[in-house]
């Protein structure tokens, strides 16, 4: 009985800490947005698709639409911008979107 209740108590912990390492849907369309930041800039974006995949299954249709909404306008941004907001959404690339790669 001891170790059925262990067992429990270490499912629903693990439960816990999956719920919280999930993105907001505001996250999630902000790592759409660094996905197309970064496929314009030519860097590598595969590190926010594949987290953009495999977060996909827990989002509504609105949140993703949000997401593929925010990559490509970041991407006719980029491409668009002079070299003064180019370096800003480079930094901006390198800062805020870094963060949500893990």
């Amino acid at each position: 009985m001891r170790v059925l209740a262990i067992s429990i108590i270490a499912v629903l912990a693990a439960g816990a800490a999956q719920a919280s390492e999930r993105l907001s849907n505001e996250d999630y369309t902000k790592l759409g947005r660094c996905a197309g930041l970064a496929v314009a800039a030519g860097q590598d974006a595969h590190p926010y698709q594949s987290r953009l995949q495999s977060e996909r299954s827990n989002r509504l249709g609105e949140a993703l639409l949000g997401a593929q909404n925010a990559r490509r306008n970041a991407q006719k941004e980029f491409r668009s911008a002079n070299a003064e907001t180019r370096e800003r959404l480079n930094q901006e690339l390198s800062e805020t979107c870094a963060a949500l790669r893990v």
